[in-house]
């Protein structure tokens, strides 16, 4: 276990740590717009229900939000880097050997990134239209107008990701400031007016409302679960910001901002019995000449929450390219000094594309609130349940129990959220499936073909090559060839079959470049083997971009050729055949890791599978 963050007391002046408010709350610090609009349209607004709503609330937030994640998640990182991928890192070593968790946790892996692609589906869709449905408070607009308002503020954001979100990010963490800070002073108001509703922060009426509402009171969870929405972006985001900023910019101030507005929120429904648009009602009731520019501060702050999943959307789908479960696409690094900053064209506008397809779909925010949370649910739940396993392996007892805590909350959302399904969740749930069917034809198609091809031996091959080297005394070709393995204790056959037909040059390097378990760091080993041949090996962390022509410069490498196999694939076997295409569609191994292109030549092998 490992924490790594800012050392200083928890006294340090609040500005020193404005910049997790920007980067990691701006999923989280949104959902108040459109949560409680959401569950009031399940339950009634009786002063009982109120009460008990806006306890769930506090308590979800409380549970998943500040013990799950800011508590218990962030003891566990490697070299200060969090997220789904390292708590699956985590797992693996603590239960290495055991046979049931080798075979299953590559498979769990896949699912979580996939219900996470899901997610990222329909987060901006609500965050944006729900913003612009303020604006219906001050103008005669109707939902249509809502919808191609918020179509053309999502394209613009989409847009602007091709020249580097980065440029302006500078930018967000003062409008997230004066966005909590707004949150947190409209919610004392209305609790003045309304003390009564500070008895929700006890659990007893939490408790009582799902107990007196039974049906009803699952629906409400699976809106009150719409709170801790982005909740994970707390654990992802300390390699960047470290952990001990993260945790002081949720515990003293995110958390007591969301806490004061949604029992503002909860004070405002008491008096008003109003539950359409909650959240704009209040806003609108505190200040009619400020209502406008505050609707604009929740647009520019619902951009904000949108900027984030995208980020980690592009990070997610880089590190499982580099990990070797999502097929290689084109990667463009913004920044040469911030790794996050990274664009991947394609998947860019894939996702706009299904995000303006959600929108067009469900058009209201309260619609796309019945759609949303299974997806983000299960990634919940995933956490939880790996917290567990490693604490219970660890023998923290203490810690274990308090894990049990946040797999009961999240196994009881994930029933709750379930039952959206039918009602629009079956959407992220479709756009899940189609990554996951991807990587896992990947990942299985993938060992199949390493298995057909039946690689070499590093030793046989090495008897074999010394003997060709001495051989060919006076034939060698001039200059240095590097042969790309994935492996270099196993030979792949493209390189006997250069080889084997005579075909050596002076210097011989076998090269791999390869995923070091890691997030950051890059290693290179280069062994002289003897008889013009090297051992040139590039280990890297998955958050780390590799440029392969930087590192011949800096070794002195100048190759005069560079081989690479290519598999020319024929198969009966739908799977082999469906791994096939998504090969030839991605990008070669080369491009991603920017190989120089004029030195490259394919060899083909033929395989029969």
């Amino acid at each position: 276990m490992n924490e790594q963050g800012n050392k200083s007391g928890f006294l340090t002046p609040l500005f020193s740590n404005l910049k997790p408010i920007g980067v990691v709350f701006g999923d989280i610090g949104t959902s108040p717009i459109y949560t409680l609009s959401i569950v009031f349209s399940m339950v009634k607004p009786t002063f009982q229900n109120v009460l008990g709503v806006i306890s769930l609330i506090f308590w979800t937030l409380v549970i998943i939000s500040s013990i799950q994640y800011a508590y218990l998640a962030m003891k566990f990182s490697i070299r200060g880097e969090g997220g789904v991928i390292i708590l699956y890192r985590f797992l693996v070593s603590r239960f290495r050997g055991k046979k049931f968790f080798d075979r299953y946790f590559i498979f769990i892996l896949i699912l979580v990134i996939s219900f996470f692609i899901g997610d990222s589906v329909i987060t901006p869709a609500i965050s944006i239209i729900s913003a612009n449905e303020g604006l219906k408070l001050a103008y005669e607009i109707d939902q249509g107008t809502v919808v191609l308002l918020s179509v053309v503020i999502c394209f613009l954001l989409f847009l602007i990701q091709r020249g580097g979100a980065g440029k302006i990010s500078f930018l967000f963490s003062p409008v997230m400031f004066v966005w909590f800070l707004a949150l947190g002073i409209f919610g004392i108001i209305f609790i003045l007016k309304e003390p009564k509703v500070l008895l929700a922060l006890n659990p007893y009426f939490a408790i009582k409302f799902l107990l007196d509402n039974k049906f009803e009171g699952i629906l409400a969870l699976s809106g009150t679960i719409l709170s801790v929405t982005g909740a994970e972006a707390l654990y992802a985001d300390i390699g960047h910001l470290g952990v001990s900023p993260i945790r002081k910019s949720w515990f003293f101030f995110v958390f007591p901002s969301l806490i004061l507005n949604y029992l503002g929120q909860g004070a405002f429904v008491l008096s008003h019995s109003k539950t359409e648009l909650v959240f704009f009602g209040l806003a609108k009731e505190i200040s009619d000449t400020l209502y406008v520019p505050f609707v604009f501060l929740s647009s520019l702050a619902t951009v904000i929450a949108s900027q984030s999943v995208i980020t980690a959307f592009f990070s997610i789908i880089y590190q499982s390219i580099v990990i070797h479960i999502f097929p290689r696409v084109r990667v463009e690094h913004k920044s040469p000094h911030l790794y996050g900053q990274i664009y991947i064209p394609q998947m860019n506008w894939i996702l706009f594309s299904v995000i303006l397809l959600v929108m067009f779909i469900f058009r209201t925010s309260e619609n796309l609130g019945h759609a949303y949370g299974f997806s983000v649910n299960v990634v919940i739940a995933f956490t939880a349940i790996s917290l567990s396993l490693i604490f219970w392996r660890e023998k923290e007892i203490l810690f274990f129990l308090l894990s049990l805590l946040c797999v009961f909350s999240s196994l009881l959302y994930l029933v709750a959220t379930s039952t959206k399904i039918p009602h629009g969740g079956y959407v992220s749930v479709a756009v899940a499936s189609v990554p996951f069917a991807v990587m896992m034809v990947f990942k299985l198609g993938g060992e199949k073909i390493a298995k057909a091809l039946s690689p070499m031996d590093y030793y046989a091959f090495l008897e074999l090559y010394q003997k060709i080297y001495s051989e060919l005394i006076k034939n060698k070709i001039k200059g240095t060839a590097i042969f790309l393995v994935r492996d270099t204790n196993r030979i792949p056959p493209y390189v006997m079959n250069i080889i084997g037909q005579g075909i050596i040059y002076e210097e011989n390097i076998l090269m791999s470049v390869r995923e070091s378990g890691k997030p950051y760091g890059v290693e290179v080993y280069l062994t002289d083997v003897g008889n013009g041949l090297k051992i040139f090996i590039i280990e890297h962390g998955y958050m780390e971009f590799v440029d392969v022509a930087k590192i011949f410069q800096e070794y002195d490498i100048k190759p005069v050729v560079i081989f690479y196999g290519i598999e020319d694939i024929i198969t009966k076997n739908p799977l082999v055949k469906f791994y096939s295409i998504i090969k030839k569609l991605a990008p070669s191994f080369e491009t991603f890791y920017n190989f120089p292109p004029v030195k490259l030549h394919g060899v083909v092998t033929k395989l029969v599978v």
